[in-house]
């Protein structure tokens, strides 16, 4: 099962999101480091565990202010060997795997023009994000019910349960697990430990989006060293 931390973009720093209230996200305090300079950041996490991949959400992007295009770019260039999953809505086009990053697209972001061309994407070329609030789902619902028409890798995001101290959305798991026995299904939001992880790999989930877990110390490398 692969751990993919996730470094959550504002205004050019890394802040903790927390139940998905953006207004009141704050600048990242994690044990890792000192500040909140996204390059400092990711270099402490990957002392902390050789983690091949890294999650960047763009929030100036996502809530339709400047993006931090410019900073990602930076990032990409001083970690080349990560692969970065790049979620900045519709701003950029898709491309394909490569060497230089994954295009993540947000359910959030997604209208029905885009619906209505999904199958001019082939299933690996991106990794679509269904993302949930406590009120249900974020995005068109021809979208949710368009199952033929996801990527192979899904990430089903519940923002009520980021930073969160119930442990992951349990329930919306195991239904997309049993709808999508050919999907690979990536966890994020809730994950407080290291038995949320064993119990996460135990049902299946081909991989978990982490952060506060990350930066409280709940997770050593130890822990971390039983996973990709």
């Amino acid at each position: 099962m692969q751990l993919i931390p996730v470094i959550d973009l504002l205004d050019g720093y890394a802040v903790h999101a927390k139940l998905g209230k953006r207004d009141q996200y704050k600048p990242l305090n994690s044990i890792l480091c000192h500040g909140s300079n996204p390059i400092d950041v990711i270099r402490a996490l990957l002392c902390l565990h050789p983690f091949k991949r890294v999650y960047i959400a763009d929030l100036n992007a996502l809530m339709g202010r400047r993006n931090n295009w410019p900073l990602i770019q930076k990032l990409i260039k001083e970690f080349p060997t990560v692969d970065f999953w790049i979620d900045q809505g519709l701003t950029h086009e898709i491309c394909a795997d490569s060497s230089f990053y994954t295009s993540v697209i947000g359910s959030e972001s997604i209208d029905q023009n885009f619906v209505d061309g999904i199958q001019q994407y082939s299933h690996n070329q991106y990794i679509l994000s269904m993302d949930f609030t406590e009120l249900g789902f974020l995005g068109p619902e021809t979208l949710l019910d368009n199952e033929y028409g996801w990527p192979e890798r899904l990430i089903i995001m519940s923002l009520a349960f980021v930073g969160g101290v119930t442990g992951p959305d349990w329930s919306r798991l195991k239904q997309f697990l049993e709808r999508c026995p050919d999907r690979q299904i990536y966890s994020a939001g809730g994950t407080r430990s290291y038995c949320d992880l064993l119990k996460l790999k135990e049902m299946g989930v081909s991989g978990v989006l982490l952060a506060s877990a990350l930066h409280s110390g709940s997770l050593n490398p130890t822990e971390l060293s039983d996973f990709d």
